[in-house]
């Protein structure tokens, strides 16, 4: 068509009215291409091919993807392929969710450009990630299906050959023999956990948890050392109260010789305790009596010389009035501090008193 637009100029060179005439038809026919090849390529169609193509469009625009694509297959079979062609292809099979055949208009369409590049150009390669994207999906989708359908092929083949009484006592029996798996690993988890842990609380639960357990045995005797160990670490009553309840506490108990020596020890643990005790209270209610009495001296002292001088600055010569009053205020001072320190006294005698009755009765040797 452009060869003809210069043609018609040369015929008509030097008519200048003629010339501004062909002029405006070749604007015209420019502008008419500019919207048909967006992309800047330019491409040669009849004017049925044109109209089909807008049709085509105008299917796409309105969600006709397929008569669409029909129209295009009708273009291209006329004027042959061209990327502005493709382009709506690829438009359109992405509206079908066509992927594949998206894909290979895409790559078509690379091939017809070849380097040009545009800003329209690169909108329609942009799709290009969106269409690899969705064949992976499908790629692995159908590798999935294929996996599932010889799965299920396999399993029906299976039924078929041993579904029978004898097979469906085998699959009972499995199933039993796993659930019987499952729990011995999980009473094996709980042996474990009773081995690594010291607790005499997770000993016990096993014990009753597990009467007939493999490991009953060997978790009764972890029971009953854990039982001496958290006595071992007690003091004085609280380790003796726990030894004696041992013997109550375990019918059949495999530690009783570790358990008396234990007990015993505790006990002389017990009568050490109380003895130091009884020193440390004796040593400080005698301090306690020896500080009063210092102080009783004193103050009596003080008060007596307050009293002695009051009587004879007060009475006659030659009167006993100052021993008499020096005696009463001399007494008075040491009532003041022993009345202070009566109820301190009287609590550390009640400790010397309670710390012998302890210490003589472990004197006596335990039984256990």
């Amino acid at each position: 068509m452009s060869n003809l637009f210069v043609t018609i100029l040369k015929d008509l060179e030097g008519i200048d009215s003629i010339k501004k005439l062909a002029y405006k038809i070749i604007m015209k026919k420019l502008s008419l291409t500019f919207l048909l090849f967006f992309f800047e390529i330019a491409f040669i169609y009849s004017q049925s091919s044109h109209d089909v193509f807008n049709k085509a469009k105008e299917f796409y625009e309105n969600g006709n993807n397929k008569e669409c694509i029909n129209l295009l297959v009708t273009i291209q079979s006329q004027i042959g392929a061209n990327p502005k062609i493709y382009s709506l292809y690829i438009y359109a099979y992405l509206g079908e969710n066509d992927y594949i055949n998206a894909k290979i208009a895409m790559n078509t369409f690379k091939k017809l450009i070849g380097n040009k590049s545009s800003e329209n150009i690169s909108a329609v390669l942009s799709l290009e990630k969106e269409i690899d994207a969705a064949i992976d999906k499908l790629e692995k989708e159908h590798k999935q299906n294929i996996e599932n359908k010889r799965m299920q092929e396999a399993d029906n083949a299976i039924s078929q050959t041993y579904n029978t009484a004898e097979r469906k006592e085998v699959i009972a029996q499995q199933k039993a023999n796993k659930k019987q798996v499952e729990l011995l690993q999980t009473e094996l988890e709980a042996f474990q956990a009773v081995v690594n842990s010291g607790s005499e609380d997770k000993a016990s639960d096993f014990y009753y948890k597990y009467p007939n357990s493999f490991y009953k045995d060997s978790v009764y005797t972890i029971w009953q050392l854990n039982f001496l160990n958290t006595a071992s670490n007690l003091t004085n009553e609280s380790a003796l109260n726990k030894l004696n309840a041992y013997k109550t506490q375990f019918s059949s108990p495999k530690f009783y010789n570790n358990a008396k020596e234990l007990y015993d020890k505790k006990w002389n643990d017990c009568l050490n305790y109380y003895s130091d005790n009884l020193a440390f209270n004796k040593k400080e209610r005698n301090k306690l009596v020896g500080n009063t009495f210092a102080k009783s001296m004193l103050l009596g002292g003080l008060y007596f010389g307050i009293g002695y001088a009051v009587g004879y600055f007060t009475s006659d010569s030659g009167s006993n009035n100052p021993l008499i009053f020096g005696s009463l205020m001399g007494g008075l001072g040491v009532v003041l501090v022993v009345s202070d320190k009566h109820k301190k006294i009287s609590r550390k005698n009640s400790e010397v008193r309670e710390s012998k009755k302890q210490v003589k009765y472990y004197k006596v040797a335990p039984s256990y």
